[in-house]
């Protein structure tokens, strides 16, 4: 019912009128039944223990052996109370000492040895009465019953006025439910609707703007959780037109430097050295634009998810050595690799390890001095790089792993092969390293050079990968 009729009414709105409406009503009968009730076994209840009471005296007269009461049963005047018990027994015979009497309901008094305590009620002289019939006993047999009888019309007529009120009550009680459930939904549903036009007023233009938190319940928990989520959207749209802006900053430079260059030496005859300069800048510039664009494709790469895939198992030293291969280190520089133990082995993406390791150790370069020292320690679970160099502040470290972010570059070495860097590396090595499950920290002190130090999973061993 809830699929297809309440989307129908109005959605969750009408679900909760609907359902918060019959919850009341079904609330406001059973207490309407259980008064009903109460006054029935108020009253019943007060009944029997007078019918009881009466009887246990008649029997304690009977087993006194002293006679029934020979009152006969009847309204009629000057004969004494007519709804006195009677004493019927069983053979038809006369009750010790008393009269034959007719029986206030032969049926029950012919059930008493199946049921020796009994609650009827029958119609006697036009009126309704409530007869108790209880077993009557002779040398532990049961030789008749004692019957005795209360009118109830009064009773009945309480009863049937309660009935009445409750009938007549139903329509306000409907009435007041639906109130009630109207204003409990419009209570509950209102910060939802302030939350809602709140968002339909958040765009891309304004994401600085938030959900009102009302209240410590549910809904505030889910506005504060939207909330965390909007800061998180405009972190990232904040983070994405910083890219793109430095990003066309980067590839513009090389491109303005191409078409200078390209300009000049189209201007007239240029003699042969003069457009071999030209070339070289030209064919420079291309690198740094290659350069841009291949850090940009690894780390979509990585976005895409698909960084840190087709793990085998490298030697440490064989990485270490293939990527000092790449570089173009000063020989007034000294790097020294620490593997530990020699034959220590990494499990992850060969290609993707070998860039983190190229990157850190180029980082490194650049910004250490003449005389220094590039410290490559490597183990079966671990990459670190050491520099004893100009070192960072803690303004520019929490912000190295930035995309195009670098410090300042007056303090970066220039030395043959070295560009400044796009800014790029240690957001790679950032991305490559999460892809593999791992950790990147960086410590670094002014003037006491940084320490990059990555924890990689500890991957299978080569028995394991070959069973």
């Amino acid at each position: 019912m809830s699929i297809q009729v309440f989307p129908k009414l109005g959605g969750i709105r009408w679900q909760l009128i609907i359902g918060s409406s019959m919850i009341l009503i079904g609330v406001f009968t059973a207490a309407g039944l259980g008064v009903r009730q109460l006054t029935s076994s108020t009253l019943y209840g007060t009944i029997d223990r007078e019918l009881s009471t009466r009887a246990d005296r008649t029997a304690a007269r009977l087993q006194r052996g002293e006679p029934a009461d020979r009152a006969p049963r009847g309204p009629a005047p000057n004969r004494g109370n007519p709804y006195k018990p009677v004493v019927v027994m069983l053979d038809g015979t006369a009750p010790p000492g008393g009269d034959t009497l007719l029986a206030w309901d032969q049926r029950a008094v012919n059930m008493t040895a199946a049921k020796p305590v009994q609650t009827t009620r029958v119609i006697a002289y036009d009126e309704p009465f409530r007869i108790l019939t209880v077993a009557f006993r002779q040398s532990g047999n049961v030789v008749g019953a004692i019957q005795v009888p209360y009118p109830i019309a009064d009773i009945e007529r309480s009863v049937q006025a309660v009935d009445r009120t409750l009938l007549m009550l139903s329509p306000v009680v409907l009435l007041i439910a639906c109130a009630i459930a109207f204003w409990i939904t419009r209570r509950v549903l209102q910060p939802v609707e302030q939350m809602t036009a709140a968002a339909e007023r958040i765009g891309a233009s304004t994401l600085s703007e938030r959900l009102p938190v009302i209240g410590t319940d549910e809904f505030a928990a889910l506005a504060s959780t939207f909330n965390g989520l909007l800061s998180r959207l405009e972190l990232a749209f904040a983070q994405k037109k910083r890219f793109v802006a430095d990003a066309s900053h980067e590839l513009r430079t090389p491109l303005t430097r191409i078409k200078g260059v390209a300009g000049v030496a189209l201007l007239g005859d240029q003699n042969p050295d003069a457009l071999s300069d030209a070339l070289r800048v030209v064919e420079g510039a291309a690198d740094a634009m290659a350069q841009v664009v291949d850090g940009l494709l690894v780390l979509a790469r990585g976005d895409a998810g698909n960084l840190g895939t087709q793990k085998v198992l490298m030697r440490a030293d064989e990485l270490a050595a293939h990527a000092l291969s790449q570089l173009v280190i000063p020989g007034d520089i000294n790097v020294d690799v620490q593997i530990a133990p020699l034959d220590a082995q990494l499990y992850g993406n060969e290609s993707d390890l070998l860039r983190v390791v190229v990157n850190l150790i180029s980082n490194a370069v650049r910004y250490t001095p003449a005389g220094g020292v590039i410290t490559l320690a490597m183990t079966e679970a671990s990459i670190t790089v050491r520099d004893t160099g100009c070192g960072v502040s803690n303004e520019h470290l929490s912000r190295l792993g930035e995309r195009f972010y670098r410090v300042d570059d007056a303090r970066a070495r220039s030395g043959p092969g070295d560009n400044g860097g796009t800014g790029l590396g240690l957001a790679i090595c950032t991305s490559i390293v999460a892809a593999h499950g791992g950790t990147m920290r960086l410590l670094s002190e002014p003037g006491r050079g940084m320490e990059v130090m990555i924890h990689l999973p500890e991957g299978p061993t080569a028995a394991e990968i070959a069973s």
